[in-house]
């Protein structure tokens, strides 16, 4: 089956199946579309980088201080911004343990708010889109038995 068969094949489909389906091909799209933006943003901000924070962390566990600050210079991804934040408050002698943690706490929210943008658009495809397609069924019904 060559190439003008399969887009005349599934030109057919979608004019079958009506609005519903054009709509659900809509968003089935958007959704493609989304995933991709969304782990593209997730790799830019670090998500699934661990070397830097990892050396960080063995530098502050080690009392290298210095190691442990030079491993994160330059790093913007989400653990490496909640790592520094951590290392900075324990160092900051103005800081006694209950406040340094409740402000690593307010930056890894911040960070985690941060990437957690796009998804809301991802859920309220996922609730649409089935009642589209109930939608979808309901016409089909009323259509068949109209013959």
């Amino acid at each position: 089956m060559d190439l003008t068969h399969k887009t005349a094949a599934i030109a057919e489909f979608l004019d079958r199946g009506g609005p519903a389906i054009w709509a659900i091909a809509g968003l089935s799209v958007m959704t493609v579309a989304l995933i991709l933006w969304k782990i593209w943003r997730l790799a830019l901000a670090g998500a699934w980088s661990r070397a830097a924070v990892q050396g960080a962390v063995a530098g502050w566990l080690e009392g290298d201080v210095w190691r442990a600050r030079a491993a994160l210079d330059g790093r913007r991804g989400l653990r490496a911004v909640a790592v520094r934040a951590a290392i900075e408050a324990r160092l900051d002698p103005e800081l006694d343990a209950t406040t340094a943690r409740e402000e690593v706490a307010r930056v890894a929210t911040r960070e985690l708010t941060r990437a957690r943008s796009g998804l809301r658009a991802l859920d309220l495809i996922a609730t649409i889109a089935p009642l589209i397609g109930l939608l979808g069924t309901v016409l089909g019904m009323i259509a068949a038995f109209k013959r």
